[in-house]
């Protein structure tokens, strides 16, 4: 697997256990993963607002 991908399971692995027990609300524990992958790159330029190119 390559780097971004180790990237997205390892977020993904964090989230999960942040919804079920912590005081966070899902949106917001959503849109911080959501900035961290855009941060690192792993999610393209259009794919961050949904546009298909």
């Amino acid at each position: 697997m390559s780097l971004d991908a180790w990237i997205a399971v390892g977020v993904v692995l964090t989230i999960f256990p942040l919804m079920a027990f912590s005081r966070l609300g899902p949106d917001i524990i959503l849109l911080g993963a959501v900035i961290v992958l855009m941060t690192l790159g792993v999610i393209a330029p259009s794919r961050r607002w949904g546009l298909l190119q």
